[in-house]
C-alpha cells in the first residue's frame, strides 16, 4: 500500500530558490494515511462531515493521501457484519461520485475493528494502525486521526506535511471547539505539551488534531485498550515520555480542527465509561505527578464529569 502526503502550495511560474526548496519539500514528503474509527451509527455524520472534509483538503496530491474507516459500531456477526460495512462502503462511494473523485484520488478503504471493542475507540484506532504500519513503506509515514464528528479545514493536511523535517515525530495543530453556543479556539505552544499537563486535563490535543510518526506509535504500542476513556491523554504521556534526543514536536498556531461538543451518542457523554477511564489514569499515574497536579487533575474530573474517584484511584479531591 503506497501512500504519500500533501504537496506544498501551489501556482509559482518563476523558477526560484524559494520553489526549488518547496519542490525538494514535496519531493521529501511524508507518506500519510488519515484514519477515522466510526461508531454509534454515526455513518451520515462520518460521511457528511470528516470525510467531506478530508476530501476538501486543498494542495494536496490527491492520489497520494490514502483514507482508511474503522467500523467499530456494536459488533455483528454473519451477514448483518458485512451488510454493515457494505453499507459505509456504499456511503463513501455515493460521496465520491458527487464530488467526482476517480479511483486514484484519495482511495479509501473501510475495515472491522478487529481488536477491542467499544473502549473510547482505542480497539479500532490500533486496527488502523496496525494495518499502515505493516506496509512495507511505512518508515517515513504519519497517522493523521479524525474522530467521524469532527472536521479539518481545508489546508490541516498540507500546514501539517509541510511542519515536518527530519526530526519531526508529532504534529499538533491547534483546535476549534464548536458546541451550541458557537465555537472558541483552544491555543496551546509546544511548551505546555507535558506529560504533568495531559495528567492535569487537555492541554488541547485530542484525537482529531493527532499527526504522528507511525514509527512513534508503533514504538509505544498504540493506545492502551483497556482505557474506556481518557485514552488519547494517557497516550500522550507515553508519547512524550518516549521521545528520543532529538525527536521534536511541532505546533502549527492555527485553528485547523473543528471539534464538535454535542448531547448525542458519544465517549464524552458516556459517563460510566469516562469514570472507569479515569479510575485506571488515577491508577497508573496518581502517584507519579506533584499533589497539586492530583488534585487540579481531580477537580476538573469532577467540574466536567462529576467524577469521583475511588480510594485506590488517586485520593478525594
Amino acid at each position: 500500500m503506497a501512500l504519500t502526503g500533501c504537496k506544498g502550495p501551489r501556482g509559482e511560474t518563476a523558477w526560484t530558490a524559494g520553489a526549488q526548496h518547496r519542490a525538494q519539500v514535496r519531493h521529501q514528503a511524508p507518506r500519510v494515511l488519515v484514519l477515522i474509527a466510526t461508531a454509534y451509527g454515526r455513518t451520515q455524520w462520518l460521511v457528511d462531515r470528516a470525510l467531506r472534509s478530508v476530501y476538501g483538503q486543498a494542495d494536496c496530491d490527491l492520489r497520494l493521501v490514502h483514507v482508511l474507516i474503522v467500523d467499530d459500531n456494536e459488533p455483528v456477526a454473519g451477514d448483518s457484519a458485512s451488510g454493515r460495512l457494505a453499507a459505509i462502503q456504499g456511503a463513501v462511494i455515493r460521496l465520491r461520485e458527487s464530488q467526482g473523485l476517480v479511483d486514484d484520488a484519495f482511495p479509501t478503504g473501510v475495515i472491522a475493528n478487529e481488536r477491542t471493542h467499544g473502549h473510547s475507540g482505542s480497539g479500532a484506532w490500533n486496527t488502523g494502525i496496525e494495518h499502515f504500519a505493516a506496509a512495507a513503506d511505512a518508515g517515513r509515514s504519519f497517522i493523521a486521526l479524525l474522530d467521524d464528528d469532527d472536521e479539518w479545514l481545508p489546508g490541516y493536511l498540507t500546514a501539517c506535511v509541510e511542519a515536518v523535517t527530519p526530526r519531526t515525530v508529532a504534529v499538533f495543530a491547534h483546535l476549534e471547539w464548536v458546541d451550541e453556543h458557537g465555537s472558541s479556539p483552544k491555543r496551546f505552544t509546544a511548551d505546555d505539551l507535558t506529560p504533568e499537563a495531559f495528567f492535569v486535563g487537555d492541554p488541547g490535543v485530542q484525537g482529531s488534531n493527532m499527526f504522528i510518526a507511525t514509527r512513534l506509535l508503533a514504538r509505544i504500542g498504540g493506545f492502551d485498550e483497556a482505557f474506556t476513556g481518557s485514552c488519547d491523554r494517557e497516550l500522550m504521556i507515553r508519547l512524550l515520555d518516549a521521545l528520543r534526543p532529538g525527536e521534536e514536536i511541532v505546533v502549527v498556531p492555527q485553528a485547523l480542527v473543528r471539534h464538535h461538543h454535542h448531547r448525542g451518542p458519544s465517549v464524552t457523554t458516556d459517563l460510566a465509561a469516562k469514570h472507569r477511564g479515569l479510575d485506571r489514569l488515577y491508577a497508573l499515574y496518581g502517584a507519579r505527578f506533584s499533589d497539586g497536579a492530583r488534585q487540579a487533575s481531580l477537580r476538573r474530573a469532577l467540574h466536567l464529569f462529576g467524577y469521583r474517584p475511588r480510594s485506590d484511584a488517586g485520593g478525594s479531591p
